[in-house]
């Protein structure tokens, strides 16, 4: 089935990779008996194993073909890699960062197009998921779970102030006022219509804040949600891991730039952070990661501490 119609060489380095793999997976294991759990743990042991990238991505894409392809030939009933997160087997210089130019681009195009299916123009709701995963990092099983009852308000007092006044955080006058604005919740990921939620991944649950230009989106949202005598909570995204993949590469397409898959939002959001120096321990009270997994992932983004060590060495 994987090697229909190929060569013999790819027919010979198959039929290689599948005999390593059952060093990780019984020769008894079914396709219809891979979970989530099954394929996230077969990526870590042959991480750990020691092979190259190359071997690593080779093994891993011989598992996702055998995935993919029972599933299109109806053999199983769901395709566990739709919500599974796909093992990284890429160099750090590989990471594509969305730069903001062309996420206006596709903002705009979601704001002025339109996609309609029984009945309802889906952009606008498109248009607050991408918001949501460029301004938040959150990860796009996160987003997709969320409820409207997942974003609330928060409140920083100044003594002394008797009328709180609004204010958005990008504004200048944000120093030295009190400052009012909306959190999102994460406390669960979408998995599947089987399984519909889980625990965030490695289980932790945090707030993330929310910049202006998503919480003016949400607002009009669950405005209208709310008149069509919705309850709050509902799921705001009706959506599939790959109908989201899906909507993004379209609207790429259609605009001419470099096809973006859902993860990078995430990657673009913390590497900003770092570039705009906001200390690692806010940064993985945010995304979830722990630290170690963020100075591995971004260490060629911290290359220019060594130069702020020194400047503050010659400044005692």
């Amino acid at each position: 089935m994987l090697t229909q119609g190929k060569s013999p060489v790819t027919i010979s380095n198959t039929e290689q990779y599948l005999r390593m793999m059952e060093k990780f997976l019984s020769a008894q294991t079914k396709v219809k008996d891979i979970t989530e759990d099954t394929y996230l743990k077969f990526c870590a042991d042959i991480r750990e194993y020691g092979y190259a990238d190359e071997t690593l991505h080779n093994l891993n894409a011989t598992i996702r073909k055998l995935i993919n392809i029972t599933h299109k030939k109806r053999l199983i009933k769901e395709n566990v890699l739709n919500y599974a997160d796909n093992m990284q087997t890429k160099q750090k210089q590989d990471y594509r960062v969305i730069p903001k130019e062309e996420f206006d681009e596709i903002d705009k195009y979601f704001k002025n197009n339109e996609f309609w299916r029984l009945g309802v123009n889906n952009y606008p709701k498109y248009r607050l998921l991408f918001n949501i995963l460029y301004y938040t990092g959150i990860r796009i099983g996160e987003c997709i779970a969320l409820t409207y009852d997942d974003f609330e308000n928060f409140d920083y007092y100044r003594k002394g102030e008797e009328k709180p006044l609004r204010i958005a955080p990008t504004s200048s006058s944000t120093e030295n006022q009190h400052l009012q604005g909306m959190r999102i919740k994460i406390t669960k990921a979408y998995v599947s219509d089987i399984k519909l939620t889980k625990d965030p991944k490695n289980f932790k649950k945090r707030s993330v804040p929310l910049s202006p230009a998503p919480e003016r989106l949400f607002m009009r949202i669950r405005a209208e949600h709310i008149a069509k005598d919705g309850n709050l909570d509902d799921r705001i995204f009706d959506w599939s891991h790959g109908s989201c993949n899906s909507a993004i590469k379209k609207a790429c397409e259609k605009l001419g730039l470099k096809a973006y898959a859902c993860h990078e939002f995430r990657h673009t959001f913390i590497s900003n952070l770092i570039r705009k120096g906001v200390p690692l321990p806010v940064i993985e009270k945010v995304s979830g990661d722990t630290q170690a997994t963020i100075l591995k992932r971004y260490s060629h983004m911290f290359e220019s501490d060594e130069v702020m060590v020194l400047t503050a060495m010659q400044n005692l």
